[in-house]
């Protein structure tokens, strides 16, 4: 069958584009993950670079860089967090390496958002990672997006132009304390190990155990 171009979750009926978000059950924090329209917001001109040219690393998004903006996560106000290069964005503390994902149940320790936790890097041919705060006041959005990132998996294929990175990208909304996860491009190339989420971790924990 023909590509309709819709992505996953929507259908077309009549040439009109027709939607379902779907969400699980909330958890014991109020927390429910949903299928959610794609709503990319492309950063790449407008956006602060960071992590440049790296592997395994960390960058903290501090309360001056930050503005007067403000995330509540599982109960705790921040104002400032860390961002690494391997698609995780850590609350309170610096999640190390992060090379090896796991199923989240006791790492990393700090609290984290998992956009798309597995072994990713930013030198060679990679691109890098930028972030912007959108909108003022009480309705406020901070935007981090790992760019055309590739994956550090050993397999050449991976890395052979900048058009074979990954791209995908975290909205949080200061109004809602909402977090959305928009994946743009998840194929790393012809036979990466890693396509299309294969190895990776998309998740939310608290700090320490859960």
């Amino acid at each position: 069958d023909a590509d309709d171009g819709l992505g996953s979750g929507a259908t077309a009926t009549d040439n009109a584009l027709v939607f379902q978000e779907t969400c699980s059950p909330e958890d014991a924090f109020d927390y429910s993950a949903c299928t959610v329209f794609p709503d990319f917001q492309d950063i790449r001109q407008s956006g602060t670079e960071i992590l440049r040219n790296t592997d395994d690393s960390n960058e903290t998004l501090t309360d001056t860089l930050l503005g007067d903006f403000t995330f509540s996560f599982y109960g705790t106000s921040y104002n400032s967090l860390n961002v690494n290069t391997n698609g995780l964005l850590t609350f309170g503390g610096n999640p190390g390496s992060a090379a090896n994902n796991t199923n989240l149940t006791t790492s990393p320790s700090p609290a984290t958002i998992a956009a798309f936790w597995t072994d990713l890097h930013t030198d060679s041919v990679a691109d890098e990672v930028y972030w912007e705060v959108q909108g003022t006041g009480d309705n406020q959005q901070l935007v981090i997006q790992w760019n055309d990132v590739v994956f550090d998996d050993g397999d050449s294929d991976s890395v052979d132009d900048r058009g074979n990175g990954v791209t995908f990208q975290v909205i949080l909304s200061e109004q809602d304390d909402s977090i959305q996860v928009n994946h743009l491009d998840l194929h790393g190339g012809a036979n990466v190990d890693g396509n299309e989420g294969a190895l990776a971790t998309v998740g939310i924990k608290d700090s320490g155990n859960q």
